[in-house]
């Protein structure tokens, strides 16, 4: 069971351009939201927010109290300063704990290759997230995939081979390849092949642009 983390809001009624006073006061815009409610604006003490944010990522359940009225939300969308990371604004969802619903987990890589290890084969990984479908309390943090289970170079791990709890469904064929291994001299020339036909199509539509030039030029 994912842990529940308890965060404090009030009601929010500075929006647009003005939210820049909220934060200089140390207070984060946010918006709570759900397929049963109207929007709700709130503002979060920064600390705490951040604290939250940290504690439940994406998939852990935060109650959220807001002037007398709680909500059980998760994390849809934090907002931060390209350049120094700050939190500018966050999207909380809300749900309803006995009401499955669909989302995405991360999936975290465990153990090592033997192929990998020994410098034969390098790893390819086909995706770091996985959509699931599960109650909000059961969302797991992470589904994880052992790659010591990969001793040859062509050995791959596939969706069934995720470590996935009895009250979460994977929303994903079976058979789909998540991370497989490679021989490093395969890999490096279909990057050199790749890398290849994208100069030879650059190279092309320099030609067409110079040839449309010098038609222009000899029409005038």
């Amino acid at each position: 069971m994912a842990e529940t983390i308890t965060l404090e809001a009030q009601p929010r009624t500075t929006v647009g351009k003005k939210v820049r006073h909220l934060r200089a006061q140390d207070m984060i815009p946010a918006v709570v939201y759900g397929p049963k409610m109207e929007s709700v604006q709130i503002q979060v003490p920064r600390g705490q927010l951040k604290q939250s944010l940290r504690q439940a990522g994406g998939t852990s359940v935060i109650a959220l109290n807001v002037g007398g009225e709680s909500y059980n939300v998760l994390v849809r969308d934090v907002q931060r300063d390209i350049l120094k990371g700050d939190v500018l604004h966050v999207d909380f969802y809300a749900v309803a704990m006995d009401t499955r619903i669909t989302t995405e987990v991360p999936i975290t890589l465990i153990g090592e290759s033997q192929a990998v290890h020994s410098g034969e084969a390098i790893l390819i990984t086909r995706a770091n997230v996985i959509e699931v479908e599960c109650l909000p309390g059961n969302i797991p943090h992470e589904l994880v995939l052992d790659l010591s289970n990969l001793v040859e170079v062509g050995d791959f791990l596939t969706v069934a081979d995720l470590q996935v709890p009895e009250n979460v469904e994977v929303l994903a064929d079976p058979e789909e390849v998540l991370v497989r291994t490679e021989y490093a001299t395969k890999a490096t020339e279909e990057e050199e092949a790749e890398e290849a036909e994208e100069v030879a199509a650059e190279a092309e539509s320099v030609e067409v642009i110079k040839r449309g030039k010098a038609e222009e030029e000899e029409a005038e």
